[in-house]
């Protein structure tokens, strides 16, 4: 605030234009909004230099006495002359301690009143927030209420501005009131724009007292009594109270699970209640007013009658809204409801808000950078900068946002061919091809009776006249028959995978590069290597940093550079599958004679023929599944391993060096003048003043790096 444009003497004049116009109208709403605005005018006057712009801190007793609320003034009517209106009494200010007359006085000044409130757990544990955040609970006693005015409205909208969840309470004693339709309208006209109802709760207060009008509590007895269904629609036809008060809360809110049904005292009462250890929810005159029986009588009876037809609507639809809604209100009068709509609502806005004002506080800043510009510019002592370096910047900013949005998704998504597909994927399939075109499952099929498998009877070494040898002898008819197949698919498969996962990160390299086609054929033309050495030749072991990020954009610019030193963190990591480990028969060892036995086998039918087992082909069926999974598992796991390490080298032994020293770049003005050919001289100190204002002007703005 300027104390030079706003003061007694520049103010005067609108308190004698306020009295003009006072004289000439006979109109009550002007002249109402007029004693506001002179009142507001003499009190600017009186203490407006000692409050304008600043915070002060204030005791809880001065608090007390300074901020009760003033006695209603009478509105001004026909005999009400500008004489009339009351004068603003100076009361000399201490600024370290003032006085609760000066804050009463020069109370239309102040804009807002921070109060800093422990909330006991035993009130309202708020969970993980409790110790570690905070949130502003902000009260608008004078937006809207009876006999309010322009001031209160417009300090209330200039808050409300940056509020992203906004608690309505509506007064049951008098529903289908249009004021909170008003205040919505202030708030849309403050909010263009803005989806407003998504920001908004309905607190619909004073509920207890809906039915003291009329006979419409009789009519909720004969709902509760009635025989038959009752529905919601039922109930509000007959209710119009109840219809009205619903229709206004619906009417602010995208949602109707967003309105609460609420008995203040109830609330209170509840609390009390609840807490016996000490935490007062109230002064001892208050609680002793609770603590009277015949306080709530009424408040208690009328919520078991809400509660009573609440169960009658849900017998017919479980899902009502309302019936949910005179639920809650009838457990402990809507606190509990209203607390967990106030903290879910706050929980998906808070993200949101932060965003709006970091985004807001960002557009200001660069405001400010471009008016230092023109400064600059007028004064003479602006580096502009040549298209050329701008382009070099343009494309280095370019090059460090798909970097960065790179390493941001890394380890979202496997690795893929170029079809997209992932490699584990890829292996599954082949897996199942190779393990379904195993010899031995023809054999054992082709041999299949009647769900049985029949292997000839022993006669010696007796063959067939078409077969070389005995065809018993090439059925499996133990486990350890299906190992050497299983070893050799899995080496074969192990082979396979590995190529995958190498062209997996060609493709992956290809990707990036093809999103930097421009950005990589231009640097490709300007950047030289053989700088390094003639960087550190000029400036020495003063030239080090500067060398190392020269040295780094060098390498780092083209990510299929990278393939080596990728590819050879993937070949460490490929280590030798253990078959024994990953075969999932049992096979003979030092404590077994043998693996195991087959129902086919003559072996075991000799010895376990009641045993056998009346379909064998099942068994067949679940022993080549159990070979498909075990080597899925334990090549997935091999790939995941790989897959794991080739994303931890890129990220960290590439982009966590890449991406700093990309921006440390295009802060060295000098360097990026050197690449370019625009100057030789890498020496000269940095402090000279110029460039360092010039530098501000040009830093790079953030969305450039979005």
């Amino acid at each position: 605030v300027n104390l030079e444009t706003l003061n007694e003497y520049t103010l005067k004049p609108y308190e004698s234009w306020c009295e003009k116009v006072w004289n000439k109208t006979q109109n009550l709403e002007l002249r109402y909004l007029l004693r506001e605005l002179v009142t507001f005018i003499r009190t600017c006057i009186s203490y407006g230099a000692y409050l304008y712009g600043e915070n002060f801190d204030i005791d809880r007793t001065t608090a007390d006495k300074s901020l009760k609320l003033a006695a209603h003034t009478q509105a001004p009517n026909q005999e009400f002359k500008f004489e009339d209106i009351p004068s603003v009494n100076k009361i000399p200010v201490d600024e370290k301690q003032f006085s609760p007359e000066v804050l009463e006085n020069s109370f239309s000044l102040i804009r807002r009143v921070n109060i800093n409130v422990k909330v006991s757990k035993e009130i309202w544990d708020l969970g993980t927030t409790q110790d570690t955040a905070k949130f502003i609970l902000l009260d608008f006693p004078g937006l809207g209420s009876a006999n309010s005015g322009v001031r209160d409205t417009f300090v209330s909208l200039r808050e409300l501005e940056s509020v992203q969840t906004i608690l309505i309470l509506l007064n049951a004693k008098t529903p289908g009131n249009d004021r909170a339709n008003k205040i919505v309208s202030m708030l849309e006209q403050q909010k263009p724009g803005q989806e407003l109802k998504d920001q908004i709760l309905v607190g619909v207060s004073r509920f207890n007292q809906l039915l003291e009008a009329g006979e419409a509590e009789t009519k909720l007895d004969r709902l509760i009594d009635k025989n038959g269904s009752l529905t919601e629609e039922n109930v509000l036809q007959q209710l119009d109270v109840l219809r009205t008060i619903n229709s206004d809360a619906k009417g602010f809110t995208s949602q109707a699970d967003r309105i609460v049904l609420l008995d203040q005292l109830m609330c209170l009462r509840q609390l009390g209640e609840k807490n016996s250890n000490g935490v007062r929810v109230g002064t001892t005159e208050f609680l002793d007013m609770l603590g009277n029986p015949m306080t709530l009588k009424s408040s208690r009876e009328i919520s078991q009658k809400w509660k009573s037809l609440s169960k009658r609507i849900l017998q017919t639809d479980p899902h009502s809204s309302l019936a949910k809604k005179l639920d809650c209100f009838a457990f402990d009068g809507g606190i509990t409801e209203l607390r967990r709509l106030l903290l879910e609502h706050l929980a998906a806005h808070s993200l949101k808000q932060l965003y709006e004002d970091t985004h807001r506080s960002v557009n200001t800043l660069q405001q400010q950078q471009l008016q230092f510009k023109d400064i600059l510019l007028r004064l003479g002592i602006l580096n502009q900068e040549s298209e050329e370096l701008q382009k070099l910047r343009f494309h280095l900013r370019q090059m460090y946002s798909v970097y960065k949005k790179f390493a941001d998704d890394l380890g979202k998504e496997p690795l893929k061919n170029f079809q997209e597909v992932a490699v584990s994927d890829l292996v599954k399939d082949e897996i199942t091809y190779q393990i379904l075109n195993w010899k031995q499952w023809n054999l054992l099929f082709g041999r299949a009776q009647n769900g049985k498998i029949l292997v000839s009877s022993k006669r010696g070494n007796e063959k067939k006249f078409l077969r070389r040898r005995n065809s018993a002898d090439n059925i499996p008819t133990r486990s350890d028959d299906f190992y050497e197949e299983f070893e050799n698919t899995v080496q074969e498969l192990q082979k396979s995978a590995n190529t995958k996962i190498e062209q997996a990160i060609e493709n992956l390299l290809n990707n990036l590069s093809s999103k930097l086609v421009e950005d990589i054929n231009y640097l490709e033309q300007i950047l030289d290597e053989e700088k390094v050495a003639d960087i550190e030749g000029k400036l020495g072991e003063k030239a080090a940093d500067i060398a190392d990020i020269f040295y780094a954009l060098c390498q780092g610019y083209e990510p299929k550079k990278w393939l080596e030193p990728i590819m050879d963190a993937a070949k460490e990591e490929q280590k030798t599958i253990e078959i024994e480990t990953a075969f999932p028969l049992a096979r003979k060892d030092n404590k077994h004679q043998h693996g195991q036995i087959f129902d086919w086998a003559r072996e075991y039918s000799q010895i376990n023929f009641s045993r056998s087992s009346s379909n064998q082909l099942l068994l067949v069926q679940r022993l080549r599944d159990e070979i498909i999974t075990s080597i899925s598992l334990h090549l997935t796991e091999y790939i995941s391993q790989i897959n794991e390490k080739v994303n931890q080298v890129i990220l960290e032994d590439i982009l966590n060096d890449l991406n700093p020293q990309l921006l440390e770049c295009l802060k060295q003005d000098k360097l990026l003048r050197y690449i370019l050919g625009e100057t030789q001289e890498l020496n000269e100190e940095n402090s000279n003043i110029n460039h360092t204002l010039s530098d501000i002007a040009f830093l790079y703005r953030p969305e450039a790096l979005n």
